[in-house]
């Protein structure tokens, strides 16, 4: 049998004999080196010719997605076919007596680490045992008298106790627990038996202990460990932990690659303790370097609660224990120096495991595939923090992941795509780049031992009830035991959900041209919500409006952009003046400002606000425009030669009404909202550095003040919205708006409460002002277009895409 084979450089076709699949050989025509791909690849692989470099590989690889399984194949079926998909064992590269004796090196310098610091702390108790035995006699001479033995005695004392008190802090750490691993369901061998045979067979491929156990989670990752530590080092007792959405995501062939790297970690005995060891004691210096603890608290607490005659040593007491971090800081950095260019060639090895399992394109392809599930998860939070804003939880995490994957606009997957073909290890990076691994992957030209390609959920027995039980443990991590079951919804309603604000953001760009600004709001007036008292009039100023306003669209629509920046511009010089007049010293564009710039911040400040009239006023015809322009359409809505046209009338004349009332009411508060929204901007900088440094009085007088101003405002804020009901579906029924928006009153002078409703109110009312406005625009668009208008063209979307990418 011939094998159809595709040159990537000059785009020939020749024919290979079925015995070559697999081998290397050159183009007869151009000499590009090239890889004749298996029989049983031939139809997929053909058709996508090899890359000729990495960065191109990455560009050039197709999107992917899992195979649909054939429908005549019942389990068992599937079952054999991927049991029997595994064509021999891997070629295993061994490791180098140098890169076992550099490895080696590297693990004794990390536990070097950890006893110098131990020596350190047995030095520092050496000076303390030194200062008390060697010093007494600053408490026996003769020639201290009256107050100033007092003095003498807290100098000969306070040495004790910074010293005793740095001594626990340092000793502390050695002792801290392990963290947390994420709450996991585990799976029974008996239950799930083709996961687990599938998993052995991954392992006999690769040349890796078994795993003992298999847990899930909802990461977008898979991880093998030891499962007891230390205890399990010198054995072969491992704990393999897979996140279903990378089930969901993947195809077999791809997924068994995800886990011949992670298995290839363990299958060099050697090399793979000696990276537990290092990556068990670089996390432990990261874990005690940044972690606090309530002894820290106390520390802190009891310092300030003390009079400064007394507490100044306690204060001295927690320099020392800021000193003693930065010394674990340093060794930290020391061991990330040493440990991660070992790390990288670790993960290399580990990597090759997977590229001949699976494949150097099927690699590629999961390097791609990854980073959109990343980037689908983050998506996924979205929605579920907006549902959970309602008073829901999706009841299936992985299966909203997949939704959010299956609609990645284009702009991201160009974001994604160009950052894995350019970004570059850093030196201090434990994992390379993807462009690195990719070339590495190209380099190889492996056609994968394991080449079956089905939908991966086919290895559990029941996905969806695994996906929702282990969702469930994800909200109980996180919520605690005591989380409501009836808060789970179907994830269908989430969906349903988006799929509604994607249709009212995209009607509300439709309408608006792009050009709209939650501080420049569409206010409309109560006549809106009534029909016109002449139709025909109405929908000719109709017509007349949308021709005036498309008209100076292109005009002024650069000038919200301008007032976007403008507004920002105004907000951070008011930020800054407050800050530097309350004695900080903040940095911007650069450049570090204190109150000899309040001159200089005030010239910023006033030249903002000049282009913020500027720009107002040349919206401000547009503005008007699109305002009648919206009145006249909710008018004709009620119109019933106009309401048989509109499908789902009646249903949506039963929304609009108290959606309107709240849209008014929201409206009327834009003015306040700005206003704490330039505040909050001062506040929330204020209150870190207060938290940083309790004792500055300035801080605390202009917090102080902010407080007051700040509750003022949100207490006015949430008195307009009492009467109103929150105007969408919520868990809890007659929501008022102002329970939605502020659900906890604060109270007058705490800056706590204070703090968190202004911020609630400066996420939530942006949210909720540009849903209303975007179910308006939906029934104005749906009111033009049964009129005869045309529909408005889909508007280019101008605001930047937040790709979901690594750091």
């Amino acid at each position: 049998m011939a094998i159809e084979v595709n040159c990537a450089g000059c785009r020939a076709k020749f024919q290979a004999d079925e015995r070559h699949a697999g081998k290397k050989t050159k183009c007869p025509k151009c000499q590009q080196p090239l890889v004749i791909p298996t029989t049983h690849a031939v139809a997929r692989v053909a058709s996508s010719p090899a890359p000729r470099t990495a960065q191109s590989a990455v560009a050039e690889a197709p999107k992917p997605a899992a195979t649909p399984a054939p429908q005549q194949l019942d389990r068992q079926q599937i079952s054999q076919a991927l049991l029997k998909g595994f064509q021999g064992p891997i070629k295993r590269s061994r490791p180098s007596i140098m890169y076992l004796l550099s490895a080696t090196l590297v693990a004794l310098v990390m536990i070097l680490l950890p006893i110098a610091y131990i020596a350190f702390i047995g030095l520092v108790g050496y000076g303390v045992y030194y200062h008390a035995v060697n010093h007494i006699e600053m408490l026996t001479s003769g020639n201290v008298r009256g107050r100033a033995i007092f003095l003498v005695f807290l100098a000969y004392l306070a040495p004790i106790v910074c010293g005793a008190i740095a001594i626990v802090f340092m000793i502390k750490p050695l002792f801290a627990g392990r963290a947390m691993h994420t709450r996991t369901r585990s799976l029974a061998r008996e239950s799930e038996p083709l996961l687990f045979a599938f998993v052995d067979r991954i392992c006999e491929t690769v040349g890796s202990p078994r795993p003992k156990r298999i847990d899930l989670d909802c990461q977008v990752n898979a991880s093998a460990r030891f499962r007891r530590g230390l205890l399990s080092m010198l054995g072969r007792d491992l704990v393999l932990t897979i996140g279903l959405p990378l089930v969901a995501g993947l195809n077999t062939r791809q997924f068994a690659g995800v886990l011949a790297h992670e298995f290839g970690h363990f299958s060099q005995g050697a090399g793979m303790r000696l990276s537990y060891i290092i990556r068990s004691i670089s996390f432990w210096f990261a874990r005690v370097v940044y972690q606090r603890d309530a002894a820290d608290q106390w520390l802190q607490t009891t310092a300030q609660s003390l009079d400064i005659r007394i507490g100044w040593v306690l204060y001295l007491a927690s320099l020392f224990v800021w000193l003693t971090r930065r010394i674990l800081w340093c060794f930290m950095q020391v061991g990330n120096v040493i440990g991660s260019h070992l790390l990288r060639q670790m993960e290399f090895d580990a990597d090759r495991y997977e590229i001949r399992l699976a494949g150097s394109e099927a690699f590629i392809q999961t390097s791609k595939q990854m980073q959109y599930l990343n980037a689908s998860m983050q998506a996924a939070f979205n929605d579920l923090n907006e549902f959970y804003r309602e008073g829901r939880l999706g009841d299936d995490l992985p299966q909203l992941i997949m939704s959010r994957a299956a609609e990645i606009p284009p702009a991201l997957v160009k974001a994604i795509d160009n950052h894995m073909a350019t970004t570059s290890t850093g030196w201090l990076d434990t994992h390379p780049a993807d462009k690195d691994r990719v070339a590495q992957a190209w380099q190889e030209s492996a056609p994968g031992v394991f080449t079956v390609e089905l939908p991966a959920t086919n290895l559990i027995s029941d996905f969806t009830a695994q996906s929702k039980a282990t969702t469930w443990e994800f909200y109980r991590e996180i919520f605690g035991n005591k989380l409501d079951s009836n808060k789970l919804r179907p994830i269908s309603e989430v969906v349903a959900k988006r799929e509604h604000h994607q249709a009212a953001r995209a009607a509300l760009d439709r309408f608006f041209v792009g050009g709209w600004n939650i501080a420049e709001p569409v206010l409309a007036s109560h006549d809106a919500s009534r029909p016109p008292t002449n139709p025909q009039a109405a929908l000719k100023t109709l017509k007349q409006t949308r021709q005036q306003m498309e008209a100076i669209a292109e005009a002024t629509l650069p000038y919200f952009e301008k007032l976007s920046d403008a507004l920002g511009e105004a907000i951070a010089a008011k930020q800054l003046l407050i800050c530097v007049r309350a004695g900080m010293k903040v940095t911007y564009n650069k450049k570090r400002l204190s109150m000899r710039d309040e001159s200089q911040i005030k010239k910023q400040r006033e030249d903002a606000e000049r282009q913020v009239r500027v720009a107002r006023q040349n919206i401000a015809p547009y503005q008007k425009l699109a305002t009648e322009r919206l009145a006249l359409d909710l008018q004709l809505f009620h119109v019933a030669q106009v309401a048989q046209r509109i499908p789902q009338h009646s249903q949506l004349a039963k929304k609009l009404h108290a959606r309107f009332e709240c849209f008014l009411i929201v409206g009327d508060q834009l003015q306040s909202f700005v206003e704490i929204v330039e505040k909050s901007a001062s506040y929330n900088m204020l209150v870190q550095e207060l938290m940083a440094n309790n004792q500055n009085e300035e801080v605390f007088r202009a917090v102080q003040g902010l407080t007051r101003e700040l509750h003022t405002l949100v207490h006015r804020m949430r008195s307009a919205f009492q009467n109103f009901k929150y105007p969408y579906d919520h868990a809890t029924k007659e929501l008022s708006l102002s329970n939605f928006l502020i659900p906890e009153v604060p109270m007058k002078d705490d800056i706590g409460s204070v703090y968190q409703a202004a911020n609630q109110l400066v996420e939530s009312v942006p949210a909720l002002y540009e849903r209303l406005l975007g179910g308006m625009a939906l029934i104005a668009i749906a009111v033009e277009t049964a009129v005869g208008l045309e529909k408005p063209p889909a508007a280019e979307r101008t605001d930047a895409v937040v790709a979901a990418l690594p750091n």
